[in-house]
């Protein structure tokens, strides 16, 4: 029974510990600046690889235009989806308008509703899925 006790006080103290660590490296990762991490992920390099300061220079020049390669792709990217989401939104207004045009005014109330009820049951179908995964 004592062992059995012992086991469980280390893994307790063992997860909280690990988690404590974890948490302190997330902080301190997105408090850093992308240059200081590029920093000491080169200097972490040039530890593991022992590059000379020739070597260092280079890789740092590297991965700072490596780094800002990615933050420019990165906006681009944000721009695509807000340019894409716009296009979506007013391809759905060109359909709804021409729906409206075509159907009478209760029929296009009842269409909307019909689409409500669509979407709700999506939505529970789909929160059902994620439940059953966890």
């Amino acid at each position: 029974m004592k062992k059995l006790l012992l086991i469980v006080c280390v893994l307790t103290f063992t997860g909280v510990f690990s988690q404590q660590s974890d948490a302190a490296l997330t902080a301190t990762h997105s408090t850093m600046t992308k240059e200081g991490r590029v920093h000491k992920k080169v200097s972490q390099l040039a530890e593991k690889l022992q590059l000379t300061e020739s070597q260092k220079q280079q890789v740092l020049e590297l991965h700072l235009e490596k780094a800002k390669q990615r933050e420019a792709k990165r906006t681009d990217q944000k721009a695509d989806m807000k340019n894409k989401k716009e296009a979506f939104k007013a391809e759905k207004d060109k359909y709804h308008a021409q729906m409206k045009e075509i159907l009478t005014d209760e029929q296009y109330a009842r269409w909307q509703e019909l689409k409500k009820i669509k979407k709700q049951n999506m939505k529970a179908k789909k929160q059902q899925k994620y439940q059953k995964k966890n």
